[in-house]
């Protein structure tokens, strides 16, 4: 299958799944009551959600950044915060996760940095955001009521949480012994004159010579409870919109919520997870007994409280960036010192 066709498969399995989930929505939910719902919702607690939902971002963008000082100590913080925005903006609005190629390829002059570097970071923050995403899930899942929550949720999450663990043994503990692999088959490739092969085996050796300066023991800890702090108080957003339509005490409701959600956008779907992300994140209060337009008018409410700052913000952040552009030298992490 050429990568024409298999984009082109992508697309129409993410319309698909998209359109299903909308369906079940539709299905599910009365739409006049939903509209009393969210037009009842007060604005003050979007405003506050508004402010955990910047802190979240702020706590993220400090995460990547050190993830990439570990390779260039000088390294400003504002030089990551463009970048960071943009991506998840373009990811909001074009296919094939457009906003992870950009950020990995298209701002390396900012940050100074060769592609496999920043697709080093970019690798360690999925596995962080999965691995506090899944803690939460299973920290709530045993107070959902079962009447409300799909076994198939729950069996997926569980297989996820399996290959999660998997992956981050392999990425903390073997990185050094993968990147000396690659370096020793990058040195026999270059031997033999395989020109474009070698180049491949040298990238790759460079990406896992990233991966192993961002995660030493010094590296790990705070990015692990960065991340734990962010999702937090990315959850502390769905409370505050569960606030807004006039739940006097939501409880762990909107952390779950924001678990199934979340794990909701690894489905195929539309630029921005529309369907996906609205159905599993009803899903997930519906299992704590919200009402059905309740869930809805949170599920959507969330949403567009998350879609339209972050696209606003980021776009205007590539603005920004384009108008002043920058060239510095890319380094290479090759010689850099790999330390445990």
């Amino acid at each position: 299958m050429t990568n024409g066709v298999r984009r082109w498969a992508k697309l129409v399995a993410g319309l698909l799944v998209t359109g299903v989930c909308s369906w079940l929505i539709i299905q599910q939910v009365d739409l006049s009551r939903l509209w009393v719902v969210l037009s009842s919702a007060d604005p003050s607690w979007i405003v506050l959600g508004l402010f955990f939902l910047s802190m979240a971002y702020l706590l993220r963008i400090v995460r990547w950044w050190l993830m990439l000082r570990a390779i260039v100590p000088t390294l400003p913080l504002m030089a990551c915060a463009g970048p960071f925005l943009s991506s998840i903006a373009l990811n909001n609005l074009l296919p094939f996760r457009a906003g992870d190629v950009m950020r990995v390829v298209g701002f390396c002059r900012q940050l100074t940095l060769p592609a496999s570097s920043v697709l080093g970071s970019l690798v360690l923050e999925r596995l962080l955001d999965l691995t506090a995403i899944l803690i939460m899930f299973f920290v709530a899942v045993p107070h959902a009521t079962p009447e409300g929550f799909p076994a198939e949720v729950l069996v997926t999450a569980g297989w996820l949480g399996l290959v999660c663990v998997v992956l981050i043994v392999v990425t903390i503990a073997m990185p050094e012994a993968l990147a000396r692999l690659t370096a020793n088959i990058a040195l026999e490739v270059r031997n033999r004159a395989w020109g474009r092969a070698g180049r491949l085996a040298q990238w790759v050796g460079h990406f896992f010579s990233s991966l192993a300066l961002m995660r030493t023991r010094q590296q790990i800890i705070p990015l692990v409870l960065l991340s734990l702090g962010a999702w937090c108080l990315e959850g502390a957003l769905f409370a505050a919109v569960a606030k807004s339509v006039h739940i006097d005490d939501p409880g762990i409701a909107p952390w779950f919520a924001l678990s199934t959600g979340t794990l909701g956008t690894l489905l195929p779907s539309t630029p921005g997870y529309v369907g996906t992300f609205d159905y599993l994140t009803m899903v997930g209060f519906l299992a704590y007994g919200f009402s059905q337009s309740v869930a809805a008018a949170c599920a959507l409410l969330v949403h567009v409280v998350l879609w339209v700052p972050q696209t606003t913000v980021g776009m205007v952040s590539l603005l920004i960036i384009k108008l002043k552009p920058t060239a510095p030298v890319v380094r290479s992490p090759s010689t850099a010192k790999v330390s445990a």
